[in-house]
């Protein structure tokens, strides 16, 4: 698996509540911002992002996440708050615009 094959936005559930923000980074030193959500905790999602990379030579840090509230019926989505194990990521405008790019129509708001 190469970093350019891991997908930007990956969701691990239908109810969304919480999101992280990692950095991934190849051995040539590449790196690739990348947003999991899912209604898992925090801690969980890392787990499983760290799956998602078993057996490749991609390393992830954890740089953040917070809560995110998915609505289709209003074509929503809100991301706001903070992680309790990993703080905000420090630059909530590269989260929209990821999770704009994932829900395309959709408006994004981001609180505090």
């Amino acid at each position: 698996m190469t970093l350019d094959e891991i997908p930007v936005y990956k969701t691990y559930a239908v109810i969304l509540d919480k999101f992280i923000v990692a950095e991934l980074t190849d051995t040539g030193g590449r790196k690739k911002i990348v947003v999991r959500s899912g209604w898992h905790g925090h801690s969980d999602l890392a787990g499983f992002l760290q799956d998602e990379l078993d057996d490749s030579n991609i390393y992830p840090k954890i740089i953040g996440g917070g809560k995110i509230i998915l609505d289709p019926a209003r074509q929503s989505v809100e991301i706001y708050g903070e992680s309790t194990s990993y703080g905000s990521e420090p630059n909530r405008q590269t989260t929209v615009t990821i999770i704009q790019a994932a829900y395309p129509g959709f408006q994004i708001t981001s609180g505090s």
